[in-house]
């Protein structure tokens, strides 16, 4: 299996807004910390998602709550 999108752009240091990706019908955020990313952001994603797909990757984890 292949995910691939062609329309995804990243936003760039000092974007106004709350996302690392976004395209047509996708939003993403892409963070390097060494902390596990918990609940309050990824409802922030959501949030800023509205009613695109929305995506998170992590390279430290997620936390369990």
């Amino acid at each position: 299996m292949v995910l691939a999108r062609t329309d995804v752009r990243v936003t760039g240091p000092g974007s106004a807004i709350e996302l690392d990706l976004v395209g047509t019908d996708f939003a993403g955020r892409v963070e390097h910390g060494r902390s596990p990313v918990g609940r309050s952001d990824l409802e922030d994603l959501r949030a800023a998602a509205g009613s695109s797909a929305a995506v998170f990757y992590s390279r430290s984890g997620y936390t369990k709550t």
